[in-house]
Formats: structure tokens, sequence, C-alpha cells
């Protein structure tokens, strides 16, 4: 059973972000420790201004605290932070840290434009972060944040490509996966092997669901600590996206807010371990 530290912001109400991950990394076999970045009364879109109290304090705290237990992670899960000077706390307490699995979901904003509150200094604690992780799982538009192109627009598949490119030549540690991307009227992810292009998706449902990028980023750690190479861990996370978007596509609009639907990705998790250990 491996550990892994989630650290991303805990929504009270909604079942997205660590309320997600959480879950998602037990069904798997996993021990996650959570160590929540902020706390938000609701998610920060859809529900009016959230209460909300950074726990940068907090944070530092148990991290010195596991240190005197000597406690190791295996892999690690970064996701909404939303605030420029925490994130450049993460980013010193990291390079101190040995976790080989480091799953960073750059979360900057959607659809071209930027989450509420978020600004251009998030942005760029946002690229030096990407220095302290293995994997990192953008969107299409915080894929263009990331690389000082902010698409209106979803690009062409092209533009996708050398912003990739771009970003690991600068982090040749890095893989990068972009979700959110429409291709041969698929939607799914895109990332590169070998400089070569490759693409995973399934048939878009209508409507916007919330919490996507969340699970992908918390189902492809899990399967990374697994130990499936990272096609296969890809194909697997967009797999489950898929199937809970599914589940939940009779939801309303509002239900949707909420995110996704994952008791029964969760069942199927669950059955997916109890086959592996037989």
């Amino acid at each position: 059973m491996a550990k892994a530290l989630i650290m991303e912001d805990l929504s009270a109400l909604n079942q997205i972000s660590s309320l997600a991950a959480v879950p998602l990394l037990t069904a798997q076999g996993h021990q996650p420790a959570l160590l929540p970045t902020v706390m938000l009364s609701t998610q920060t879109e859809g529900f009016g201004q959230p209460a909300q109290q950074a726990l940068t304090t907090f944070i530092d705290a148990t991290l010195q605290h596991w240190q005197t237990l000597a406690v190791n992670f295996a892999g690690l899960l970064i996701g909404y932070v939303g605030n420029a000077q925490l994130l450049m706390q993460l980013r010193k307490r990291l390079a101190t840290m040995t976790i080989p699995i480091r799953v960073l979901d750059p979360v900057l904003g959607d659809n071209g434009k930027l989450y509420p509150g978020l600004t251009s200094a998030t942005v760029t604690a946002m690229q030096q972060m990407l220095s302290q992780a293995t994997v990192i799982t953008p969107n299409w538009t915080e894929l263009g944040w990331l690389v000082n192109q902010p698409w209106q627009r979803q690009p062409a598949i092209s533009d996708l490509q050398r912003a990739m490119q771009t970003i690991q030549a600068c982090h040749p540690q890095l893989t990068v996966v972009v979700t959110g991307v429409h291709y041969e009227r698929q939607v799914g992810c895109a990332w590169l092997e070998a400089d070569q292009l490759r693409f995973i998706g399934a048939p878009p449902i209508p409507g916007h669901f919330y919490g996507t990028g969340d699970v992908f980023a918390a189902l492809l750690l899990g399967y990374l600590l697994c130990d499936y190479p990272i096609a296969k861990a890809i194909q697997a996370a967009q797999a489950g996206v898929a199937f809970a978007v599914a589940a939940s596509r009779t939801c309303t609009a509002t239900e949707r807010l909420d995110g996704l639907r994952l008791t029964a990705l969760l069942q199927q998790l669950a059955k997916e371990g109890i086959r592996n250990e037989k």
C-alpha cells in the first residue's frame, strides 16, 4: 500500500479536488494523506463568493511534524492552490522532499479564462512549480498560460504539440498530459512519446462537467503508483473519467456543480483491486 500525499483545496460542499482524490486513491488500494492548502465553503464557480481560509501555517507545521516521524510518500498530487505565495512556499518545501512520483494539476482556468481570484502572479508561481513535478496535467487553457500564450479558443493540435515541446525542453523530467483536447470528433488527452503526439479520447457528451481534471489527475497518480507505464496509466485514467462523465450525464446543470458522480467508478476501481490481488 503506497502512501500518497494530496495537497490541494478542500471544498466542503462539493465532491471535487481533494474530496474526489481521497476516495479514488483509496479505491485503487493506496493510503492517501490529505494536506489541504485552502479550506473553501464551496468550489469557486457557481456558488457566489465562498468563505475561505488559507492553511499556510498548518501546512508548514504538518510537514515538519511528518519529517520528525520519518513519513515517506511514494506519490504526490497537487491540485488547486489558488494563492501565489502559498505556491512559492510549497515549491521550496517540495525541493527538500524525496517523492518519486509527483503529479501536478496546474489549476489556473478553463475555456480561455483564469478562474475567479487568480492573477498573473498565480500563473508565474505555477510556472515555477513545474520544476517540482514529474507529470503535469493542464487543460488546453492552462497549457497556454504556462507557455505565456493565453489562447481564447482551443488551439490547433499542432500548437498544443509545440507548447508541450516548449515545456519539456525547459523541464526534461516532465511528462505533459493535456486534458480536454478536442481531436477527431473526440475529447480526451494528448501527450508526447519520443516527441510524437499521442491521443486518447471518447465521443463528447454535451454540457460542462465540473471536476473532470481533478478525477483524471487522481486516477493518473493512482495508476502510476500501481506501476503502470505512463501511456497505460494515461489511457486508464482517461477511461475512468469517461466512465464517470457517462454516469453523470443525466445530472442537471445545478447538480453538475457538485462534481462528477463517482459511486459507480469507485465500485469499478475496487473490483479491479480485488482482481489484481487475486
